[in-house]
């Protein structure tokens, strides 16, 4: 152990090493660029890549929409179909957690490729709890679990910007009752799209 101490330490002192190794030109104007023509090689470059990117993301979601069967699909049929994934649109969670379970990835993967599949889309993520715990804490841990269905749709390519997240806690109980059948139900994320859930 001790071993595996000594190597991981120094191949950190190594990574740092090289890290602060490079420094900006002397004279450099903000101290990151030389001259104004390094700025603009370097801004031509970053434009670049940021449009490669943005076409691999495009293509990689009309791939995703077309593995999910939706793509060309009009929105609201797409939405109201009952037997596809895009359906499920609640999300349960394990007490006291806002991990995702594992069995609803698939289900946010197809919700995150609808999104980039049609510019319309537009979602509210509301996040419950239980009737257990505080108040306070049960505003925060709702807060939690819909931003951990946020920060997913946006891996997979669901554009941030169309997606807010809100909290209720534990002011809109799915289930009523003081067992654990009423509560697994109210620990969830509901995903509400504009003009045909809210």
């Amino acid at each position: 152990m001790k071993t595996r101490l000594k190597l991981s330490l120094t191949l950190l002192t190594g990574l740092l090493a090289a890290g602060c190794a490079s420094t900006p030109e002397e004279g450099a104007g903000d101290g990151r660029w030389g001259d104004g023509e390094q700025r603009e090689q370097a801004a031509g470059r970053d434009g670049g890549e940021a449009g490669a990117a943005a076409e691999g993301a495009a293509a990689s979601a009309s791939a995703a929409a077309r593995r999910f069967g939706f793509a060309g699909q009009d929105y609201e049929e797409a939405l109201e179909e009952e037997e596809g994934l895009l359906h499920k649109r609640t999300i349960y969670f394990e007490f006291d957690s806002d991990a995702i379970p594992q069995e609803y990835e698939e289900v946010l993967a197809a919700h995150a490729a609808f999104m980039s599949e049609h510019e319309e889309a537009e979602v509210i993520l509301e996040g419950h709890t239980d009737a257990r715990g505080s108040r306070e804490y049960n505003l925060g841990l709702g807060r939690r679990r819909a931003e951990s269905v946020h920060d997913f749709l946006e891996l997979e390519g669901a554009p941030a910007d169309r997606i807010e997240v809100v909290s209720f806690g534990e002011e809109r109980p799915a289930a009523h009752g003081g067992d654990e059948q009423a509560w697994q139900q109210n620990r969830r994320v509901e995903i509400l799209y504009s003009g045909v859930d809210r």
